[in-house]
């Protein structure tokens, strides 16, 4: 019986210790993903900005670092610093938003099986933001039926001199994130959903004129 018992805590000894060797090779995945995301994502709103002649000071704002600029008594923030919104440059895209009053975001709706509130906040962050702050008439749409929300079709055909529609594309890569011409005033923005943030500060660094030349 003896015998029998020091089998079972030599058992339950090395299920311990592979559930630690689990535990600590995840941690160490989880830590080298991380560096790897900061090598090509550096952070850039630790530390204040001079940029263009604004100001952009690192603040903390709901436990999230971002820079903050004050134009005409209205305070703006970026998740992102210039350069690193610079991704999404185009400059067909930037002489057509400074001339159409109406900016349309459009993309595939979601699968029954496919939604996510964290997910589907970044796009709310974008349209609310843009809203606010842009001075332009903003509109989501969709490029076919959405099940979920009750959003009018919408695609590149229903471009206008007035009318600006942005296709809004997750499934891509950070490394691949850009903003690419489709046809006049229709745009395709590959961005995954946290650079849809960048994507945000891009069009709003532009609103302010303070870009990349």
């Amino acid at each position: 019986m003896a015998k029998k018992k020091f089998s079972t805590v030599s058992s339950k000894e090395d299920k311990i210790r592979r559930r630690n060797s689990i535990i600590i090779g995840l941690l160490l995945i989880g830590l080298m993903i991380l560096s790897v995301v900061s090598y090509y994502e550096p952070d850039t709103t630790s530390t204040d900005i001079n940029y263009n002649g604004y100001t952009l000071k690192s603040e903390q704002i709901n436990g999230v670092t971002v820079l903050t600029t004050t134009v005409d008594k209205t305070e703006f923030f970026f998740y992102s610093s210039p350069l690193i919104a610079n991704k999404f440059k185009n400059s067909e895209f930037e002489t057509a938003y400074s001339l159409a009053p109406t900016i349309v975001f459009t993309k595939a709706p979601l699968g029954l099986n496919e939604t996510s509130f964290s997910d589907e906040q970044y796009y709310n962050y974008l349209y609310n933001d843009i809203n606010v702050y842009s001075g332009k008439k903003v509109m989501l749409a969709s490029t076919k039926e959405d099940l979920l929300n009750d959003f009018p079709i919408i695609t590149c055909a229903d471009t206008s001199s007035n009318r600006i529609v942005i296709l809004l594309n997750n499934s891509v890569g950070s490394l691949n994130s850009g903003l690419v011409t489709i046809s006049d005033n229709c745009f395709r923005a590959d961005a995954s959903y946290t650079d849809i943030l960048s994507f945000r500060d891009y069009i709003l660094y532009n609103n302010l004129e303070v870009k990349n030349e």
